[in-house]
């Protein structure tokens, strides 16, 4: 098999998870889904 044949499938990959990942955190900040730090966590910030 050509290797050249995989550059468009690891391209679309790549732009996918560039997109997606910006989403995902606008969802889970949407609905609550992250770790919220309390007086019991060493936690700094918020976390998904």
């Amino acid at each position: 098999m050509d290797s050249l044949m995989f550059v468009p499938i690891l391209v679309v990959g790549f732009a996918a998870s560039l997109g997606l990942t910006p989403l995902s955190r606008v969802l889970a900040l949407r609905f609550g889904v992250v770790d919220k730090p309390n007086q019991r966590d060493d936690l700094v910030s918020y976390s998904p």
